[in-house]
């Protein structure tokens, strides 16, 4: 076992690594982002989840004669979803180089009779380690092969928001995601044609939004939201895009007009986002959400062509596609975690006293250890593996539409 795995899997850190681990799954859960107020973050004890799902009608009564049996009506129907998790895996290596260092830092350590990281006691003073930076190293891997996880959860979150379906290549292992949430043969189309025409055509709510002399995106949005309603019975609770489809959206001279209808100014240079849903309020259409130019992650790239980081080998992705829109209702899914194969071994070793490696993750979702490389003394792994899969279980609340 290399220096690093066996200082990391120590009683200390390891409890310590736990800690961070539980935390930073905390933090997911309990974010505000749009996705988390979508498909909040969930967590289940095997690897595969099993969800209730009922569809109420809103039934009228029925007119009846005196003394005549009363009609029965159908309430709804209950539906059963049962799914099998994907799995998720990353680790980072760490060289001789770090190798080193960690054992400069405990021979300092014992040297010195302290730890290698600082420790805080309980009257509230600093005792400093040998090392503290080295360590807050280590453990910030671990909380990164964490968050690591999570972005990947969001990403596949997103692509079934907005596609209905995930179908994804891993670009590391080339593994191959496919599943769809559409529901087959269904009657209602909630991922209509994309909007393409330009011009002064004769329906220019058909027109991409950047073209803004004759586009009229808002008329889009209010026919859109009706055939969401004509399916559900209800109204999204928000209409979500990336800032620039709604930048798009701002400067198109029809949603200036609307804005300048419902002022006194005669004059409107630009439209703001709460301008914006003022005027969809006034429609009586549900507020735009717009999410953030800078929510990315960092994916590597197939091809090794130059990329947008400089980095040949990596990518900046984007969660949302910014040329779409989609509709969504509060909680209309999960972020489903499950129990790996990996902490089932290692909890079954724990309690039956038998030689296991230690889970990192402790009753966190996400199995994380720290290993040697069987083939060389001088490079240790830090790895996490995890079960998971955006689960929507029902496909009528999925609406999408390319709008450039």
């Amino acid at each position: 076992m290399g220096l690093i795995s066996q200082f990391l899997n120590e009683k200390l850190q390891a409890k310590e690594a736990e800690l961070l681990i539980d935390e930073t799954m905390a933090r997911a859960k309990q974010r505000t982002g749009i996705i988390y107020e979508l498909l909040p973050v969930a967590t289940y004890d095997n690897d595969e989840f099993l969800m209730y799902v009922t569809e109420t009608l809103s039934p009228a009564a029925s007119i009846i004669a005196p003394g005549a049996e009363v009609p029965t009506s159908s309430y709804g129907y209950f539906r059963k979803v049962v799914g099998q998790l994907a799995k998720f895996g990353l680790s980072y290596a760490f060289d001789e180089d770090l190798q080193t260092e960690i054992r400069k830092a405990r021979e300092s350590a014992m040297y010195k009779g302290t730890q290698v990281q600082n420790m805080i006691m309980p009257d509230g003073t600093v005792v400093k380690g040998s090392n503290d930076t080295l360590v807050n190293y280590l453990y910030g891997s671990i909380t990164k092969l964490v968050e690591a996880h999570i972005n990947r959860m969001i990403f596949l979150g997103w692509q079934a928001l907005q596609y209905g379906e995930i179908n994804f290549q891993d670009p590391l292992s080339r593994m191959e995601l496919n599943i769809s949430y559409k529901r087959p043969g269904a009657t209602y189309n909630h991922f209509p044609d994309a909007l393409v025409q330009t011009g002064d055509t004769l329906d220019k709510s058909l027109n991409k939004w950047s073209d803004y002399e004759y586009a009229d995106g808002l008329t889009r949005l209010f026919r859109d939201v009706l055939t969401w309603n004509d399916t559900n019975g209800y109204f999204p609770d928000k209409i979500y895009m990336d800032w620039e489809l709604c930048y798009d959206l701002m400067q198109q001279k029809s949603t200036k007009e609307a804005a300048r209808s419902m002022m006194v100014s005669p004059q409107v240079g630009s439209v703001s986002v709460d301008m914006l849903n003022v005027i969809l309020a006034a429609r009586k259409l549900p507020p735009i959400e717009c999410t953030g130019l800078s929510e990315t992650f960092q994916e590597h790239s197939f091809d090794g062509t130059v990329t947008n980081t400089g980095d040949p080998n990596v990518k900046n992705v984007r969660f949302f596609d910014k040329t779409r829109y989609i509709f969504g209702k509060k909680g209309m899914g999960q972020l489903a975690f499950g129990e790996t194969e990996e902490a089932k071994m290692a909890a079954a070793a724990k309690s039956s006293g038998m030689p296991g490696e230690t889970n990192l993750g402790g009753n966190s979702s996400i199995y994380v250890c720290v290993k040697a490389d069987p083939t060389t003394p001088l490079k240790d792994y830090t790895i996490a593996v995890a079960k998971g899969l955006p689960v929507i279980p029902n496909p009528k609340l999925l609406f999408s539409r390319k709008a450039n």
